[in-house]
C-alpha cells in the first residue's frame, strides 16, 4: 500500500547532479504519489526552476553540485517558505547557521525517510515561517549549456526508461531544434522550449516518423 503523498496538487523540486540518483529520486516519488519537478543538476537549473513555479510542496537538495554548494538555492527557498531537506553522500559537511535546522539525511536512504522528514520540514515551515511574503525573485532566465544537457538528458529518461534510447532521444530533439529555430517563441525559455520538444519527439518516436 502507497504512502499517502505530500501534496499531490503541488510538485517536489529535485536538485540532483548524479543521474542515476536522481533518476531513482524522481522514479520513487512519482511511484509514491508525487509529482516531480525536475530533478535539476545545478544551482542555476535549480532557481530557474524555482523562478517558473507558482508553487512547490517541497525540496530534495543535493548538498555538493560539482565545484559548488546547493546553498543558494536553499536560500531562495527559505525566503519563498518552500520545506526542503538536505540529502548528500557526504559524512562531515559543514552547513550553513540559518539551516542548521534543516532536515539533513545521508545518501542512500528510502524513500519513506526522505518523506518523513520532508513532512518534518513542512511542519516547520508551517508553524515557524521566516518570511511572510514571497521575494520578488530576480534569477537568471537562462541556464548554462552543461545543465541544459543533463535537464534534457534527465527528462529523456523519464520518458524512455533506457539510457541509450535517452541521448538518441535528445540527440533528436536538439537536430529538430536546429531545424525549427524561427519557429520558436521569444517569450518562452529556451529550456521550455527545448523540453517541448523533447516530448513531441518522443511522441513522435512512438508513433514510428522516428526509429
Amino acid at each position: 500500500m502507497k504512502n499517502p503523498s505530500l501534496n499531490r496538487k503541488s510538485p517536489i523540486l529535485i536538485v540532483e547532479d548524479e543521474y542515476l540518483v536522481a533518476i531513482d529520486l524522481a522514479e520513487n516519488a512519482v511511484r509514491n504519489g508525487e509529482r516531480v519537478l525536475g530533478p535539476v543538476p545545478s544551482v542555476d537549473a535549480a532557481l530557474y526552476a524555482l523562478s517558473s513555479s507558482d508553487a512547490l510542496a517541497g525540496a530534495i537538495l543535493d548538498v555538493r553540485l560539482g565545484s559548488t554548494h546547493s546553498f543558494k538555492v536553499a536560500l531562495e527557498l527559505t525566503r519563498r517558505n518552500i520545506p526542503f531537506v538536505f540529502y548528500t553522500g557526504q559524512m562531515e559537511i559543514e552547513i550553513p547557521e540559518i539551516f542548521q535546522t534543516v532536515p539533513h539525511l545521508l545518501k542512500p536512504a528510502n524513500w519513506s525517510d526522505l518523506k518523513a522528514a520532508l513532512s518534518q520540514a513542512i511542519k516547520t515551515v508551517n508553524e515557524t515561517p521566516i518570511f511572510v511574503d514571497r521575494p520578488q525573485t530576480a534569477v537568471a532566465k537562462e541556464i548554462d549549456m552543461k545543465s541544459l544537457i543533463m535537464c534534457l538528458r534527465q527528462r529523456a529518461y523519464t520518458l524512455t526508461h533506457d539510457t541509450a534510447g535517452s541521448d538518441r532521444l535528445v540527440e533528436q530533439a536538439l537536430c529538430k531544434a536546429l531545424n525549427e529555430l524561427d519557429c520558436f517563441e521569444e517569450t518562452v525559455s529556451l529550456e521550455q522550449s527545448l523540453l517541448d520538444m523533447l516530448e513531441t519527439v518522443h511522441q513522435l518516436s512512438v508513433s514510428g516518423v522516428y526509429h
